[in-house]
């Protein structure tokens, strides 16, 4: 269970398209494997596998009281498919995307707590075979159904009634994550199922959003680390590339499309010598596909869409406001930072400007573990 293979970009909806990037849940290995390169591997997947234990038990010991199960649904790789929650857990337990494959979660029951895994068998004998030796110690099981994405209902009907039976005399709910979109047969399979009124899957879909959100926002101490060397990253690239190569077209008053100068900063985050010579200093941003860019976005003048699915223009940079963003990310933790640059401001602007300083610093200031968020606003 290692990181995924990076791909060179991945879309708005954090779906990376079929044949952009490749998943590698575990070590390879080969006759030319030195013993070193094999120690290492083993001592990886041991970690990764504690920590997959580790991470399942945050979701037991958090699990949503009136719910029995939640099913995180992935399909088919495509551009069209809206799965961000979903892909984000699947990272944070098996440290990959799983294309076609439903995770179902059962927690409603702590002697009964376990994990389904739902796919094609391609699929399951990997998952077995990845999971096989990781130490469970009896805190929960794991179960693996194989799907024909033709006629899948006696799987789906042995998911809902197991949570019924879990549910006993309480009303039986299972979550899904309802804003997601997917695409594919089996995804759509399990969605049409649960959403019918013939099916055990009737009154019984809950809304998990909330759910998921609260057990990937607290971090432990690894997923700290990848998002702080995230923003060394995200850093280095807005000071070092974007703000340096729009400064140079102001100064020597040269035309430069917003496209182009998002097109610097995406070229550099690939240039090997830039890379290398931060690694210098950083030395984790010279792992091979540890990090890549998200995205990149500059306007300028006077009109803006703080939106981040919104993609640079061919417009000249106006040289009045400038706001600039660099989003980035080491081993799929990803940060992002935004400057506004603005050249020979009114006293509206300056007075403006600092207010929004000032208010950031309070707020940076006041964020301290254990800290209520409305007490930092001033609420009771």
């Amino acid at each position: 269970m290692t990181d995924p293979t990076l791909s060179p970009a991945t879309p708005a909806n954090g779906r990376r398209s079929e044949g952009s990037g490749s998943v590698k849940l575990e070590g390879s290995s080969s006759p030319k494997s030195t013993s070193s390169n094999q120690q290492r591997q083993q001592a990886e997947k041991k970690a990764a596998g504690e920590s997959f234990v580790r991470r399942m038990m945050r979701m037991f010991d958090h699990w949503p009281e009136k719910q029995q199960a939640v099913a995180l649904v992935a399909g088919e790789l495509s551009d069209d498919a809206v799965e961000q929650k979903t892909l984000a857990m699947q990272q944070w337990l098996l440290g990959g995307e799983l294309p076609e494959t439903i995770m179902v979660i059962f927690g409603g029951d702590e002697k009964k707590r376990s994990l389904w895994i739902l796919s094609d068998q391609r699929r399951v004998d990997m998952l077995e075979r990845l999971l096989t030796g990781v130490p469970l110690d009896g805190k929960f099981t794991i179960q693996y159904e194989v799907l024909n994405g033709n006629n899948d209902t006696a799987v789906y009907d042995k998911v809902f009634s197991t949570a019924k039976t879990m549910a006993g005399d309480r009303k039986c709910q299972v979550g899904l994550l309802k804003k997601e979109r997917h695409v594919g047969k089996m995804a759509k399979g399990f969605t049409k199922y649960c959403s019918s009124t013939e099916t055990m899957a009737h009154d019984c879909i809950a809304n998990a959003t909330a759910t998921v959100s609260s057990w990937l926002v607290v971090k432990d101490a690894e997923e700290v680390e990848n998002m702080k060397r995230s923003a060394v990253f995200s850093t280095l690239l807005m000071k070092q590339v974007m703000v340096r190569d729009v400064e140079s077209v102001i100064e020597n008053d040269t035309k430069k499309t917003h496209e182009a100068i998002c097109d610097t900063v995406e070229s550099a985050a690939e240039n090997k010598d830039m890379l290398a010579r931060w690694a210098k200093k950083f030395p984790y941003l010279g792992e091979g596909k540890a990090v890549d860019v998200m995205y990149t976005l500059i306007q300028s003048g006077k009109e803006f869409k703080l939106r981040p699915d919104v993609q640079p223009n061919q417009e000249a940079l106006d040289f009045s406001c400038i706001v600039a963003s660099v989003g980035a990310k080491y081993r799929e933790y990803s940060t992002n930072i935004t400057r506004t640059l603005i050249v020979d401001p009114t006293k509206h602007q300056r007075a403006y400007y600092n207010l929004c300083l000032s208010t950031m610093d309070t707020i940076i200031k006041s964020g301290k573990e254990a800290t209520v968020v409305m007490a930092i606003g001033g609420g009771g």
